[in-house]
């Protein structure tokens, strides 16, 4: 009984001492730049700026549009970090966001013959711009794609 009784008074000690004291000194600032930054930049491509292009044979055609990015300089490039998502209903209560790249696979009936295919959206960049690519497995490219919403996030 002895024991629990020194056990009680030792955890009721503990618990009603405070750990709270006063506030020290402000600490050291940290090196310049080392806090991160970050800025996003909403981007569109209407359905008729995509532009069509391919290998030099005329193989492998890709529709692309390019956005001049000046935000985005040596040093982000070197020693930052870039992440594009593309966006779907922009502006709405049921918008949502996917990182690229985006692949998604499609099936479509034309006088019941199935058609299949997948659409890739990717992305990549140097300094000053950023280039959006729409490929599609089966490589028809008779209509441009939709139009694209794009959130690009730069971090340094």
């Amino acid at each position: 009984m002895k024991k629990i009784t020194c056990f009680l008074l030792v955890i009721a000690s503990v618990a009603f001492s405070s750990c709270v004291g006063p506030q020290g000194p402000q600490g050291p600032q940290g090196e310049p730049g080392t806090s991160t930054q970050w800025k996003i930049i909403n981007l569109t491509v209407p359905t008729g700026n995509w532009e069509l292009a391919s290998n030099d044979d005329g193989t492998n055609p890709y529709y692309y549009a390019t956005f001049d990015v000046p935000e985005l300089d040596d040093f982000i490039y070197d020693q930052g970090l870039t992440k594009c998502y593309i966006e779907f209903n922009r502006g709405t209560n049921d918008a949502y966001q996917q990182e690229l790249p985006y692949v998604r696979h499609f099936e479509a009936y034309d006088n019941d013959q199935q058609i299949t295919w997948t659409q890739t959206v990717d992305y990549d960049f140097g300094i000053g711009f950023v280039n959006v690519y729409v490929t599609f497995s089966d490589f028809f490219v008779d209509e441009r794609p939709e139009t694209m919403d794009f959130r690009l996030v730069l971090m340094w």
